[in-house]
């Protein structure tokens, strides 16, 4: 419904937005000149904790019913 879905929007909204966070760290590490490796466990980290941050948010406002 719609409460639903503006929980879905909230959850997507704050998972972009570390999801861009972590784009532009990946990108100061490849301008610092790290290894290819960190970069990519930089990318895989930003992936996985965007992921989790809209998990959580969904959770949190479906339990506080808003």
């Amino acid at each position: 419904d719609e409460r639903e879905h503006r929980i879905e929007s909230r959850g997507i909204t704050i998972s972009y937005h570390m999801l861009c966070t972590g784009v532009l760290i990946t990108i100061g590490a490849a301008w610092l000149g790290w290894s290819a490796v960190v970069i990519v466990h930089i990318v895989a980290f930003a992936f996985i904790m965007a992921e989790l941050s809209r998990v959580v948010v969904e959770l949190h406002g479906l339990r506080r019913g808003y």
